[in-house]
């Protein structure tokens, strides 16, 4: 089992908030990037923004273009890639939307990564727990 501290945030509605946070690490064909990721339940897909897919060394088809919808109904086009990435140590591919932007944050959705562990959020312990099902 792979547990992932909470990272202590500012927000503007409640002032320090904690948030489930994971280090994923990222294969690309040019590189691989590590980062923290807000674990999101409620993402379908987890997305990146457009210079992590660069600086990974992804190309974007000349056709595909894809939108997802947020909150409130804003939507962002994305090109959906599948990258081999790592969690804890534990490798998986998954699918990912890359955004036509930067302005997204990092999102470890459930799409594959929940397919591949049990994840499980404990907000007094402020930890996310990742068991892997392999």
């Amino acid at each position: 089992m792979i547990e992932m501290e909470y990272r202590k945030e500012l927000s503007k509605l409640y002032g320090s908030i904690w948030r489930p946070v994971a280090e994923v690490l990222l294969e690309g064909p040019r590189c691989s990037f590590s980062d923290l990721f807000y674990v999101d339940s409620g993402a379908d897909i987890t997305l990146i923004p457009d210079e992590m897919g660069r600086l990974l060394g992804l190309e974007r088809p000349q056709e595909g273009k894809q939108e997802l919808a947020g909150v409130g109904g804003h939507t962002i086009g994305v090109h959906v890639v599948i990258l081999p990435m790592s969690i804890g140590g534990h490798r998986c591919h998954a699918q990912v939307a890359w955004a036509f932007n930067d302005d997204v944050p990092l999102l470890l959705g459930r799409t594959d990564i929940f397919d591949t562990f049990r994840v499980g959020f404990d907000q007094q312990a402020l930890v996310t727990r990742f068991d892997s099902y392999q």
